[in-house]
């Protein structure tokens, strides 16, 4: 049977994940025959705690045509250059997570080598102290490299912080452009085929049917499409990462906003500090296994010390993923298809792939078998990787300060993860595929801020002088504060790149 394109797309869901949706369909399929709807309850608040990104996000503003400037002014957003962990290792230690490269190949080879070899015999400074990104964040720097400039600092990267909320109605306009039908109506029933094998139409309340050729599940945790018309399973990842609650509330700005995400180990789990230019998002992520939702509230209100502007919200979720997150003629993206908790940011990144694979593999009609199992191994890769990085932070940890931290001292981990480390342990080093969100520098930076350094290394680099590899990192360290205190604070670079 011959093929043929998608006439009709339906986004159920509005949010940050029905509207990053609808804008890149709107933007792709401009100038075609496809229609995009797009279906919002107005009954449904949106999460609106996203408030963090990776510097992909970065690249899909660019790639929308979306003026960066106009987006950082009309989100409230501040830039972010990575993400401190305090008290992971060990109550009272902390390290940064930064973004972009860290040092550069000497001689040909990786700087982590190197780095390693320097430190064996005696250098001070840590692995990301070699990082742009990493070294403005402790001042509380930034500036944006220009291509036509390149210095010592060029190689950083940055994403942002914003409100989750303000993006969504930015992408609503942007998407509305591009001829996306947005309709305010609540989804009172969803019909399937005879063998609840595919979605045929959404009826509203008020009693409109509204049919599709292809439908994209982003009723959030609900699942609405995927999880309950279509019966999709759910793949439980409890074992792995125990949390399942969160606190969240914001707070006033008192101080400059810094350009970083704060993460700060608790004994319950842990907590994130967000910085945007109006306000600042807070939350505690902990399980209910080992302390009661009061008992963290509690403990949530006395680690604030700005004025709060709403009260304390509860959120309940599940890790996990859908075991199919495109079947038939319907693909989730966004808490539809699953959930991994903030630690990394990755929640805002995951709807961006589960767009772009969309995007490179469009649906048919009917639907093509082997493109959905493409679709569905390229999603379950990515949530995977994300899945061991995370749990690399926890079972990394030192801590046994708590019931929480004890458990993870027999607590499994991935199988995945396991061969990851034992490979690193060796000799450092990462295992990771093409697809995977990070990089060498990103696992370098958490296995030597937690404290695991390879037994052995590189011995290609162990021939190379360790005094003047020493003498030549000292003075790279030089040129960095030297380029640092050159820059504008991170506070006066937003009011001058936004005003």
């Amino acid at each position: 049977m011959q093929s043929s394109a998608i006439k009709h797309y339906v986004i159920a869901g509005g949010g940050t994940a029905g509207w990053m949706t609808a804008a890149l369909l709107g933007k792709l399929l401009a100038g075609t025959d496809a229609s995009i709807t797009l279906i919002e309850s107005p009954e449904q608040p949106g999460v609106g705690v996203g408030e963090a990104t990776v510097p992909s996000f970065v690249d899909f503003v660019k790639l929308l045509g979306i003026d960066e400037q106009a987006f950082v002014k009309a989100t409230q957003a501040t830039f972010k250059l990575g993400i401190q962990f305090s008290n992971w290792q060990t109550p009272g230690h902390s390290y940064w997570h930064p973004f972009g490269h860290v040092g550069a190949r000497i001689d040909g080879k990786p700087f982590f080598q190197q780095w390693l070899h320097a430190h064996r015999h005696g250098l001070p400074h840590t692995y990301t102290d070699f990082s742009a990104s990493a070294r403005m964040a402790q001042e509380n720097k930034f500036y944006m490299p220009n291509p036509q400039q390149p210095n010592n600092l060029s190689h950083m990267g940055y994403a942002y912080h914003f409100d989750a909320q303000r993006v969504a109605v930015f992408l609503r306009d942007f998407a509305v452009s591009k001829g996306v039908v947005h309709k305010q109506a609540h989804i009172e029933q969803i019909q399937t085929s005879a063998n609840h094998s595919a979605i045929e139409r959404l009826i509203t309340r008020s009693g409109e049917h509204i049919d599709g050729d292809f439908f994209i599940d982003c009723t959030g945790t609900q699942a609405r499409l995927m999880g309950q018309a279509l019966n999709t399973e759910f793949i439980d990842w409890q074992r792995y990462l125990p949390v399942d609650r969160a606190w969240v509330v914001q707070t006033e700005n008192t101080d400059e906003p810094v350009p970083y995400t704060k993460a700060i180990a608790e004994p319950m789990g842990w907590r994130w500090q967000i910085p945007l230019q109006h306000r600042t998002g807070n939350g505690l992520v902990f399980c209910s296994q080992y302390t009661s939702p009061d008992e963290a509230k509690r403990y949530l209100q006395t680690q604030l010390t700005k004025p709060l502007l709403n009260e304390p919200r509860l959120l309940t979720f599940k890790t996990g993923h859908l075991n199919q997150f495109w079947r038939s003629n319907c693909v989730a993206i966004g808490l539809s298809a699953g959930f991994l908790e903030p630690l990394e940011s990755t929640g805002i990144y995951l709807i961006m792939r589960g767009i772009l694979n969309l995007a490179k593999l469009l649906p048919s009609s009917p639907p093509c078998e082997a493109t959905i199992q493409e679709y569905n191994q390229l999603m379950l890769a990515e949530y995977q990787h994300i899945r061991d990085f995370i749990v690399l932070h926890y079972c990394l940890s030192q801590r046994c300060d708590s019931p929480f931290w004890q458990s993870w001292q027999q607590r499994d981990i991935p199988t995945s993860l396991t061969h990851k480390l034992a490979l690193y342990r060796t000799r450092g080093v990462v295992s990771h595929a093409q697809s995977d969100l990070f990089a060498d520098h990103s696992w370098h930076a958490v296995t030597t801020g937690m404290g695991l350094l390879p037994s052995n290394i590189d011995p290609t680099v162990s021939a190379v002088s360790p005094h003047q590899l020493i003498e030549l990192l000292s003075r790279m360290d030089t040129s960095f504060s030297h380029s640092v205190n050159q820059l504008l604070t991170h506070g006066a670079y937003i009011h001058e790149f936004a005003s």
